[in-house]
């Protein structure tokens, strides 16, 4: 090559050195004539609330910030979301150029970030189109009630009693194992002993009640004595009278306490019984033991209380739980390993439902080798007793209003935890502890051994009796 072509070549090339080139974490540059990389004006750490999503709302992302960053060379900044760290959780909201996103809401009981300490980390960049900047986001989530108030209502109950609310009468009351009834004032909390039920046999217990409007106020009790189950009605401006009865029914053969749950529906009872110890009876849909069954009213000898004639609508229980959802079904059933939750396809009154038990576990196979009959419920989900701290679920409601939670069912267990289940698509998690978020404003939830809710009428609220026998009144403001 001549000189002169050499020095041609090399004047090209110094030429294009002086262009500049891309960059990040601060790269780009070549000189004071190139073009410089942005600087993020956003602060590296942030903060924000847990914020759930209710199905009225649609799925809302939380936006954190509005990332800003400078150009040196007054280019417009663009930002994106680098792989790696908690990346894959975070977005931008609708597309709109730097405002930061949670790719789906986030729940500070449950947290995802990789060390699950609810300090999520990304890394954004903030680039001009040919320089560029990295920066590491520490984004720290804190807790939310999302609205939820609790507060103390009252003291002083038995901490073994069950809770029934009384749409007819507007009355809360706490009925102890025993029979012993309490009205609670809704106003003042103060509590008034309303005696016992009387002609209750010894060993007598009432493992449920449920209110009536059966030839006026009263509550239904299902009451056990060994392996007898028995009904009751009574009014509850009078205890000792009785409105209707279901003779005794003894179980032979029960190797284990019955468990007995009651709902109302179309103002009618109904009787949930355990299998007592025998599993394949939960599959006998002319066996009361493990089914859930009808209570009808109807009219015996003149002068006597109303009769109540048994009508199985379900089967496939081993210990269940009925909680009323706008007059649908849902239930609980506690097996061996697994907390069982699940939804009635359709009303009660068209029965047939089949929800498995001793079929499966949960979704864990058992090995029945009997029949099978009607039509086979599995579960809406399972939680694993034992695994991620969950213990067996005691009681369960769905009740709360409006926003986020219109759409959930609450759940407490033996090891004095309060879940929640989400109905909404797209939520995650769907099934989450919720203990913080029942933290009262005056004294402290312990095991919570029963829970009642009122109506929309009454403001939509629950109430939940803890075993040291204080009540707590939970509601969502205004």
């Amino acid at each position: 090559m001549s000189r002169f072509k050499y020095l041609i070549a090399f004047s090209a090339l110094a030429t294009l050195t002086g262009c500049g080139g891309g960059g990040s974490s601060g790269g780009g540059g070549g000189g004071s004539s190139g073009n410089r990389p942005p600087a993020f004006t956003t602060g590296a750490n942030l903060t924000t609330a847990e914020q759930r999503v209710s199905a009225l709302q649609g799925t809302i992302p939380n936006v954190i910030a509005q990332l800003t960053a400078s150009d040196p060379d007054g280019t417009a900044v663009t930002f994106s979301i680098a792989s790696g760290k908690d990346g894959a959780l975070f977005n931008f909201r609708d597309g709109i150029n730097g405002a930061l996103a949670f790719a789906r809401p986030p729940s500070f009981e449950t947290p995802e970030d990789a060390n699950r300490d609810n300090v999520y980390e990304v890394d954004v960049v903030a680039s001009d189109g040919t320089a560029s900047t990295t920066r590491t986001f520490q984004v720290t989530l804190t807790n939310s009630t999302e609205g939820l108030i609790v507060q103390r209502l009252a003291t002083g109950l038995p901490g073994n009693a069950v809770l029934v609310f009384d749409q007819f009468s507007t009355q809360l009351a706490a009925i102890s194992r025993q029979g012993d009834v309490f009205d609670i004032n809704l106003s003042t909390g103060a509590v008034t002993a309303r005696g016992r039920i009387p002609n209750l046999p010894a060993g007598t217990e009432v493992l449920d009640a449920v209110p009536t409007e059966i030839a006026g106020s009263g509550y239904s009790l299902a009451l056990r004595n060994g392996n007898t189950i028995s009904m009751r009605t009574v009014r509850r401006d009078n205890l000792g009278t009785v409105i209707a009865e279901l003779p005794d029914i003894t179980f032979t053969g029960a190797t284990q306490p019955i468990t007995a749950a009651l709902w109302v529906g179309g103002g009618e009872p109904y009787l949930a019984l355990g299998d007592g110890g025998i599993p394949d009876a939960a599959q006998d849909p002319d066996n009361l033991l493990g089914n859930v069954t009808e209570m009808r009213f109807f009219v015996g000898a003149a002068g006597q209380p109303l009769q109540l004639t048994p009508r199985v609508r379900s089967w496939g229980f081993r210990s269940p739980v009925l909680v009323d959802a706008n007059n649908r079904l849902q239930s609980i059933d506690r097996g061996p390993t697994f907390n069982e939750f699940n939804l009635e396809p359709f009303f009660l009154a068209i029965g047939n439902n089949n929800f498995e038990w001793p079929i499966r576990d949960g979704q864990t196979a058992v090995g029945f080798t009997g029949t099978v009959t009607g039509t086979r419920v599995g579960p809406e989900f399972v939680a694993q007793i034992g695994a991620n701290g969950v213990g067996r679920w005691v009681d369960a409601l769905a009740g709360l209003q409006p926003f986020g939670w219109e759409e959930v069912t609450l759940f407490s267990d033996e090891q004095g935890n309060i879940f929640s289940y989400s109905f909404v698509l797209g939520t995650s998690p769907r099934f989450e502890r919720r203990n913080l978020d029942f933290t009262p404003s005056a004294g402290a939830i312990n095991s919570i051994v029963a829970m009642t809710s009122n109506s929309a009428s009454f403001g939509n609220q629950i109430y939940m009796l803890d075993s040291d026998g204080e009540v707590f009144i939970a509601r969502i403001s205004a």
